[in-house]
């Protein structure tokens, strides 16, 4: 049983008056001012990276309505307002180009221009008139090297506009595209052949005919590397360089397709002279948005930004639309732009800005599409804020990082990967044999077929050393009986037995006459 405790409740109360008014110790007064300074410390580091912490993008908000761009501009903040540009030129119709992180532009005039600057600073690298057509552009893996395709053949320049190299392998190319993490530089033109460069060694990887004429139109899916060609009898076909034909090939517009994009690896956007803009999602092999554009014009180009911004130019305007891959329903554009009398040649988006970049044939300008960048920037992948000691790195890096060009595949999930049923292939008949996913008896006549030379050779170079063994052996024994015989130089007596004994049949100074030990002798029959 519990024993019965009697406590006298003044003391209780003595005892906790005492413990309220006992000063605290050298250590609770420690640990208190340490909890202090952490907590003001934090708070002054959450206020001093408040700013940098721009994970969420921007957005415009119309209420279903189309507005002109014109209304933006009295919200532009001044730091917007500096990065923009209006320019007027003679030299046209302009294509754009952005470098990877977005830091730089690069500009050509079909007439000869080219111009290279700054997007942060609008610092001018270059500006050079080559007195050549230019059909198109391509930044490599930074802006200190690109590559113009001229009216002939594709040459390259440094930062500087002084050419470094010229491709004379393939000619009359009018579209360049670059893989950064291949270091391929493809390019398709007048004759329809796809080209793959590697441009670190310089060697050709591959060249696919397309058979399908000139093509003017190609993009690059910047999730897989597969290259999308857009043909004049309005076919759309998807090519890696490790297999000679389509992966994919389908018919998608009635007419020549005249612009081509991607978005997240399996929409393909396209655009045509029937005037039609369709969307076509790859893994139901079908298409899954039509819409018609409303002009007398075919839209000339499109370009998606990184939040599905798309962006379509008919004509002397451009029309923008959102949540277009949401829904896949009847959509207005939200935002508009006309130039007028002028037509629009190409339009490109800013990585990791709200700005659009255009070039039609007398100006080229920049402006502001709110909520098409992406805000969460990873440095070590695009760094636009990166200095020359970081680019330099990351130069390094990229080279000693590059993929194989028989990595390049529609099913990106077979990288790192175990291929079982192929246990004698190669890796790149692997990589073949997947996407078109041949029939296993195939795959065993080609494995009886290996086998077979593999026999054949074996006992071939087993006969050769048979050979070559008896021809040592009889040089040694005749070496052996002349040293025995009288003593000479060694090098002289190799000389002699192996022109009398090995090679008796061209030595200059033998008989005429039946020759024994000739380049037959391994069929006679031996004694």
């Amino acid at each position: 049983m519990a024993a019965n405790l009697n406590v006298n409740p003044n003391l209780i109360k003595l005892h906790s008056l005492f413990n309220k008014n006992r000063k605290p110790g050298l250590k609770e007064r420690r640990e208190a001012r340490l909890r202090n300074s952490i907590a003001s410390n934090s708070q002054k580091l959450a206020k001093s990276t408040a700013i940098l912490t721009t994970t969420d993008s921007g957005s415009f908000d119309t209420g279903g309505n189309t507005i002109y761009h014109d209304k933006l501009s009295g919200s532009l903040t001044k730091g917007i307002i500096d990065r923009l540009f209006h320019l007027k030129l003679g030299y046209g119709p302009y294509r754009v180009k952005y470098s990877l992180n977005g830091r730089h532009l690069l500009l050509s005039g079909r007439k000869g221009t080219i111009s290279l600057l700054d997007t942060h600073t609008l610092h001018l690298f270059c500006d050079v008139n080559l007195q050549q057509i230019i059909y198109d552009i391509t930044f490599f893996h930074n802006h200190t090297l690109f590559a113009a395709s001229q009216s002939k053949y594709i040459h390259i320049y440094d930062n500087c506009c002084t050419e470094i190299h010229c491709i004379r392998d393939t000619m009359l190319s009018y579209r360049l595209e670059f893989l950064p993490f291949h270091m391929l530089l493809t390019s398709i033109g007048e004759f329809g052949e796809l080209t793959y460069q590697d441009i670190s060694t310089g060697k050709v990887v591959c060249r696919h005919r397309t058979k399908k004429g000139t093509c003017d139109v190609m993009c690059s899916n910047d999730k897989n590397a597969v290259i999308n060609l857009g043909h004049r009898n309005g076919v759309v076909s998807l090519w890696t360089p490790n297999v000679g034909k389509p992966v994919i090939e389908y018919v998608g517009h009635r007419g020549p397709v005249t612009a081509i994009d991607t978005y997240d690896e399996h929409y393909i956007i396209s655009s045509g002279m029937d005037g039609l803009w369709k969307i076509w999602d790859l893994r139901k092999n079908d298409q899954v948005f039509a819409r018609p554009v409303i002009s007398s014009v075919a839209p000339k180009s499109l370009c998606i930004s990184q939040k599905g911004v798309i962006a379509l130019s008919v004509g002397p305007r451009i029309e923008f639309y959102k949540n277009v891959f949401d829904k896949f329903s009847p959509v207005h554009p939200f935002l508009k732009i006309v130039e007028d009398g002028d037509s629009i040649e190409n339009i490109a988006f800013q990585p990791f800005e709200d700005i659009l970049c255009y070039g039609s044939k007398y100006v080229v300008r920049t402006i502001v599409v709110p909520g098409s960048g992406e805000a969460d920037i990873d440095t070590f992948d695009a760094n636009p804020y990166q200095t020359k000691k970081q680019q330099r790195e990351h130069e390094v890096h990229q080279l000693l990082e590059k993929l194989p060009a028989d990595t390049i595949s529609l099913n990106t999930n077979i990288i790192g990967t175990v291929v079982d049923h192929l246990p004698n292939v190669s890796l790149n008949n692997a990589v073949q044999t997947d996407l078109i996913d041949p029939k296993p008896d195939a795959i065993g006549k080609k494995m009886k077929s290996n086998n077979r030379k593999r026999t054949a050779s074996k006992l071939k170079s087993k006969a050769y050393n048979k050979t070559f063994a008896r021809r040592k052996e009889a040089m040694e024994k005749k070496l052996h009986e002349i040293m025995t015989k009288k003593p000479v130089e060694l090098k002289e007596l190799q000389n002699e037995v192996m022109a009398k004994h090995i090679f008796g049949d061209t030595y200059d100074n033998i008989t005429k006459g039946s020759v024994k030990g000739a380049a037959l002798s391994r069929y006679y029959k031996k004694k």
